[in-house]
């Protein structure tokens, strides 16, 4: 461990005590991660487990406490230190833990909800001309989505497009832009720039906050029956076309 003082790994030592049968950082840990001296992947795992466990989180407000109060207490000059950070770089990860736990994302105005999307599929053979239920696509034809939301939307988005496979749902790279409004357009050519076999094709398509959107199984899932489903996060469709040979 860290030259901590005596006391505080009594402290320590009293709340890993308690927490026995239980997955908590390791003691080492936690003293690192108040002084900022964690890095890396155990950095994040801690701040993983502080969003989930109000015990840990109690005593890294304690652990900050204390080291204020030592460094009050102390009349000795402190040993050479690397220059020191930004006042809010001590609480940033307290701050962002506790903003995390208590939903206090859309009261910072940092999260809004995404607004309500609506989707218009054009291009190919549409499903009254051809006399069939389904918009029909011949080779080397034009497919065009068009994402529009009901309100601007500037934040970070992505757009994702799977396919049913045999073996599940397949990643279907589609050329799209996103508007600085919120509006995405998907548009490419069926056996050029869009990949698809013959046959009827069942499609995911989604929009969705940057590092939100949820992998095909779980959009699917959510989906059920339905044939378009949505969260404050993003907004997915079930989209069945037919490729002619």
């Amino acid at each position: 461990m860290s030259d901590a003082p005596r006391e505080l790994r009594e402290v320590l030592a009293d709340v890993a005590e308690g927490m026995q049968g239980e997955s908590h950082p390791s003691e080492e840990n936690l003293v690192a991660y108040a002084e900022g001296r964690l890095e890396g992947r155990d950095t994040e795992a801690i701040q993983d487990h502080l969003a989930a466990c109000a015990e840990c989180a109690d005593l890294l407000l304690d652990l900050e406490a204390f080291h204020e109060d030592a460094d009050d207490a102390s009349g000795s000059e402190p040993a050479p230190a690397p220059p020191p950070r930004p006042a809010w770089h001590r609480w940033a990860p307290i701050a962002a833990v506790l903003v995390a736990a208590l939903g206090l994302y859309p009261l910072l105005g940092s999260e809004d909800a995404l607004p309500e999307y609506s989707y218009e599929l054009t291009g190919g053979v549409a499903a009254q001309r051809s006399g069939e239920g389904l918009r029909t696509f011949p080779p080397g034809s034009r497919l065009e989505l068009l994402l529009r939301p009901a309100d601007a939307f500037p934040d970070a988005l992505d757009v994702r497009v799977w396919h049913r496979t045999a073996e599940g749902f397949g990643r279907l790279e589609v050329p799209y832009e996103i508007h600085e409004t919120g509006v995405a357009v998907l548009s490419g050519r069926i056996g050029e720039t869009i990949d698809l076999q013959p046959g009827d094709q069942e499609l995911l398509v989604v929009i969705g906050r940057r590092r939100k959107v949820p992998d095909a199984a779980e959009l699917d899932e959510r989906l059920g029956e339905e044939t378009m489903s949505r969260t404050d996060d993003w907004t997915v469709w079930r989209v069945t076309i037919r490729v002619e040979g």
